[in-house]
C-alpha cells in the first residue's frame, strides 16, 4: 500500500504545522508563566510589606468635631474615607512640647483600638469606658473606640 505523493505532502505539512503550533504554546505558557510568576511576587511584596505596617495607625486625621463628657474628651477625627471616635481624659498637663487641638486641623496619631462593635460587641449601642460615660457607637459609620498616646486632653504632641 503505497501513499501518494499529495498525501504523504499533506501529512508532512500537517505534522510541521503540529510542531510549530506545540512550539507557541510551550512559548506562551513560559509567557504566562513570567506573567503568573511576577504577579505572585508583587502579592508576596505586598504581603511581606504588609507585615512591617505596625498594628496602630499612623496617618494624618482630620480633627472634625470634640465634645465633653464628664471628665473625658470625645474627638471626632477622618482619615482614608472612615470616621474614627477618639476618647481622651481630660488633662491639665500642658507642657512645651504639647500644642492645643484645633478644629479642621491634621493631626499625625497614633491610633490604639480600646472596644469595637465586632464579635461580643456586635448587638452592643455603647460601652462604658472605665469608670467614664457611656460611648455610643454609630451604626452606620462609626463603630470602634480609640485611643492615642501622642493626645492628653485637648493637647497633642507630635513627638510621641
Amino acid at each position: 500500500m503505497k501513499k501518494s505523493p499529495l498525501k504523504l505532502f499533506i501529512l508532512i505539512i500537517n505534522f510541521i504545522f503540529l510542531l510549530h503550533s506545540c512550539g507557541n504554546t510551550t512559548e506562551n505558557k513560559k509567557e504566562d508563566s513570567l506573567e503568573i510568576h511576577t504577579k505572585v511576587k508583587d502579592i508576596k511584596s505586598l504581603t511581606t510589606s504588609k507585615l512591617i505596617i505596625p498594628d496602630s495607625l499612623n496617618q494624618k486625621f482630620k480633627v472634625l468635631k470634640i465634645d465633653s463628657i464628664d471628665n473625658s474628651y470625645m474627638m471626632y477625627a477622618f482619615k482614608a474615607d472612615k470616621y474614627y471616635k477618639i476618647l481622651s481624659k481630660k488633662s491639665d498637663l500642658i507642657k512645651s512640647k504639647w500644642k492645643k487641638i484645633e478644629l479642621g486641623s491634621y493631626y499625625n496619631l497614633q491610633l490604639k483600638e480600646n472596644y469595637s462593635q465586632r464579635g461580643i460587641y456586635e448587638h452592643a449601642t455603647g460601652i462604658a469606658a472605665g469608670d467614664g460615660p457611656i460611648i455610643y457607637f454609630e451604626e452606620d459609620s462609626i463603630r470602634s473606640l480609640y485611643s492615642s498616646p501622642n493626645i492628653k486632653g485637648l493637647y497633642y504632641s507630635p513627638s510621641l
